[in-house]
């Protein structure tokens, strides 16, 4: 569940800030697909690792733009920074790749079903 924990911090500490959900707009040429996670259903967890693992580099470049503004606050250039190396980790990269496809045939299968 990890995965889900960094797609939450990341998620809140974009929508924490009008200035910093227009960076991550702009590094995610302008289609911003992330949402909070506040839903239950499984269909959002695949959503929401989906737009994680399409996004993944265009976020940590959001993040270090923010980690690198000198005119930013400092609490927010170290959270960056923190959430920045967290997508470093080569077990962050793993786990967005493998949950992506877990979920999308697991939701492919439910939506199959639910059709039926």
């Amino acid at each position: 569940w990890r995965i889900f924990c960094l797609y939450k911090t990341y998620t809140y500490f974009f929508s924490a800030s009008p200035h910093r959900w227009n960076i991550l707009f702009k590094a995610l040429g302008g289609k911003v697909v992330i949402k909070r996670l506040i839903d239950v259903r499984w269909s959002a967890h695949a959503d929401a690792v989906r737009a994680l693992d399409s996004g993944y580099n265009d976020i940590q470049s959001a993040l270090n733009l923010i980690a690198n503004d000198k005119e930013e606050d400092p609490k927010t250039i170290n959270e960056a920074k923190s959430l920045s190396s967290k997508m470093d980790k080569l077990e962050y990269v793993i786990l967005t790749s493998i949950w992506n496809r877990i979920l999308s045939r697991f939701n492919m299968v439910s939506k199959t079903l639910q059709s039926e």
